[in-house]
């Protein structure tokens, strides 16, 4: 009695193209039928739709599989495992380089203040003495 507007509204969720066969409504629907159905003591229709439904999570588990295998063969497993244990890991190397290139450009920079600016530190010094010396 209650298998007809059951199935009819399977199909219509079915050919909707919002929600289509492999969605979860739809699944829960399809799996109330077969549970109406056997109630009913018509196990051979609720075991075509057991057998769907199998066939359904057989195909749902193996692309769930194929999405994680994906998923880690795109990352290098110690990358994988080191940004789970450290998140931040990515930002310290990237404070670490900007220190490290900030300490090379001051650096660089007293190399080329020495050779060019040499009279200032001579005008420094002769200043420190008259300083020192008053």
């Amino acid at each position: 009695m209650l298998r007809q507007p059951h199935r009819a509204l399977i199909r219509l969720r079915s050919a909707s193209p919002d929600i289509g066969p492999d969605h979860f409504e739809t699944y829960q629907l399809e799996n109330y039928l077969q549970q109406v159905l056997r109630a009913q003591g018509k196990t051979e229709e609720a075991d075509e739709i057991s057998e769907k439904l199998g066939n359904t999570d057989k195909l749902k588990k193996s692309k769930e599989k194929e999405a994680s295998s994906l998923l880690m063969a795109c990352l290098d497993p110690s990358e994988f495992f080191g940004n789970l244990m450290d998140p931040n890991k990515e930002e310290r190397k990237e404070e670490e380089r900007t220190k490290n290139s900030v300490r090379a450009s001051k650096k660089k920079w007293k190399e080329i203040r020495d050779e060019r600016f040499a009279f200032l530190e001579k005008n420094k010094e002769s200043g420190n003495k008259e300083s020192q010396g008053e």
